[in-house]
């Protein structure tokens, strides 16, 4: 946990992210484990997913997001894991508070400079540095920097894959951090391109925070051994969401419920800083069971 969650807890930027796949590869070439990549570029974004192990004749791949979220401007954000669309009308709320604070920045911006050419030495000089400050954050409105503490998303679930691929030796399981897998799905669309509908996906989201387990599944997969007295299952079929990517799949994510809705709560905000290490150890506990009778 003090690795993924404080030491790397933040891989938003491309040399925090290349900290993190270089620490990691190293771990696994202390246990013995293979690495590899799965890479897409293009002119606007590239994506780089660690693949442990040999994917291609595993039975069952475990699967993270390592990447961390931006920082929000709103105080609260929720994180809902099964509603794509409810995360995006959250990120439309924080977009609108970005685009205003910048604006009013850039109106502030224009006032000073107004008649600067007439303004005396003095005034010169006040307005000088005052819009080089409001210049900076104008800049950080419109380009937000990575959120500095990311329990819920998803430095829980990489500690809890990294802790579970140290503990399981079966040639029959594979692991794969996904990159940008958290402001969007291209790494899970990356995955799938390699991986066949044979394949059990077994996807780890929020497992820090909430007093709720969900245990989601597509209608194929038996899910009775990871299941705990008072956790929740749940089957989607025909779904939008993560799971609606594979023909077999579970996803495993703790959070609230309320009005019928699962959330999770204070995500990339300073304030994602909890985690409940008994029920932590508990899932990793179930899966490593699972995993060690893959045959």
């Amino acid at each position: 946990m003090l690795f993924a969650g404080v030491n790397i807890g933040r891989r938003f930027k491309l040399k925090e992210k290349e900290v993190f796949l270089k620490e990691t590869i190293k771990l696994c070439e202390l246990n013995g484990l293979n690495t590899s990549f799965q890479t897409k570029r293009s002119p606007f974004m590239n994506v780089c997913n660690l693949v442990v192990q040999d994917i291609r004749n595993a039975k069952i791949i475990v699967v993270c997001a390592y990447d961390t979220p931006e920082k929000a401007l709103l105080p609260k954000m929720k994180y809902y894991p099964f509603n794509p669309s409810l995360n995006t009308r959250e990120e439309m709320k924080n977009l609108v508070v970005q685009i205003i604070c910048a604006s009013m920045c850039f109106l502030l911006i224009n006032f000073l400079l107004h008649h600067f050419e007439s303004s005396s030495i003095f005034l010169k000089t006040i307005k000088f540095f005052s819009v080089v400050v409001l210049g900076y954050f104008c800049f950080r409105f419109i380009h937000p920097s990575g959120n500095l503490v990311n329990f819920s998303r998803s430095s829980a679930a990489v500690a809890a894959t990294l802790k579970i691929m140290e503990k399981v030796e079966n040639k029959n399981v594979s692991y794969v951090f996904l990159d940008r897998n958290c402001a969007s799905y291209e790494g899970i669309k990356l995955l799938k391109q390699y991986i066949n509908d044979n394949q059990l996906i077994i996807y780890l989201d929020n497992l820090a925070s909430g007093p709720k387990t969900v245990v989601a599944h597509s209608g194929n997969v038996e899910v009775s051994m990871l299941l705990e007295d008072g956790w929740i299952e749940k089957e989607y079929n025909e779904t939008n969401n993560l799971l609606g990517y594979f023909k077999k799949a579970i996803m495993i994510s703790c959070g609230n419920i309320k009005d019928k809705k699962f959330y999770v709560e204070n995500t990339k905000t300073e304030n994602d800083y909890e985690v409940d290490m008994e029920r932590l150890n508990l899932i990793v506990e179930k899966i490593i069971k699972l995993l060690e009778e893959v045959r």
